[in-house]
């Protein structure tokens, strides 16, 4: 289900509701209140929530049990086609077997910058065979 409100208070009302009603999963697109024709900043906490609803969208089959909630901002940007959104989503999983540097390659291709102290949103480290990531 998605709900497109004329306002974020609308959406937050919409947002608590659907919570309280037992939706498995609810999420708000953020949107901004800026023109659409302003200059894109791929760095904002805007940016990364939106990232972050899309890929539960690609990577959830059960698109019954979600809602997006979201105001008519958020509409007007293009968004990329769904098959190629999913080649950019890196799913990972507990006990999931990965090689260290194929996953290097993967999040620095994904836009993640790799720091030597993750400190913020977008950045990762490796240090031997640990590996830090900031996520929304």
């Amino acid at each position: 289900m998605c709900i497109i409100c004329a306002t974020l208070e609308e959406a937050g009302r919409f947002y608590a509701q659907l919570e309280t009603m037992g939706w498995n999963t609810v999420h708000f697109y953020p949107t901004s209140e800026a023109s659409p024709y302003q200059p894109f900043d791929p760095e904002t906490e805007l940016s990364w929530g939106q990232m972050q609803v899309l890929a539960d969208l690609v990577s959830n089959s059960d698109h019954k049990s979600m809602a997006i909630i979201t105001t008519i901002g958020a509409l007007q940007p293009h968004l990329p086609p769904r098959e190629t959104f999913k080649s950019f989503c890196l799913t990972l999983q507990k006990d999931m077997g990965y090689s260290l540097e194929q996953f290097g390659e993967k999040i620095t291709a994904l836009g993640y910058e790799r720091v030597s102290l993750v400190e913020t949103e977008g950045q990762w480290s490796r240090r031997g065979d640990i590996v830090d990531v900031m996520l929304l």
